[in-house]
């Protein structure tokens, strides 16, 4: 198998990672929406569940800001960077145990994993 070979190889195990956090990150985020509708109109009120729900939203907002402070990116096409990092830390573990380092590109000198074309 050639280093290109196991360059993709690698590339779409760690793409699918990556795709499968996002999914597990929207089926969380559903969840809470879920169980805050549960507890405001079928358990308890809105007089009970308004201080929770503002400790949740206040919680997103310091989330938010905390990606703006590490990436200082404002627009929500930036959100696709996050991913990137994802990416990155699942395929370089996998590129160190298959010996490539960074010989599969071609240029010694290149250090950034790029994904192939059409990932």
């Amino acid at each position: 198998m050639s280093l290109l070979q196991k360059r993709i190889e690698l590339a779409r195990l760690a793409e699918k990672r990556t795709t499968t956090l996002t999914w597990v990150g929207l089926g969380l985020m559903s969840v809470q929406f879920g169980i805050l509708a549960r507890l405001t109109w079928w358990e308890y009120s809105w007089d009970i569940m308004e201080p929770v729900t503002y400790f949740v939203t206040y919680g997103t907002a310091m989330a938010c800001y905390a990606y703006f402070v590490l990436t200082k990116q404002v627009s929500f096409d930036a959100a696709a960077g996050l991913l990137s990092p994802l990416f990155t830390v699942k395929f370089s573990p996998a590129k160190s145990k298959h010996a490539l380092g960074n010989s599969f590109t071609g240029d010694k000198q290149t250090t950034k994993i790029e994904r192939p074309k059409g990932f």
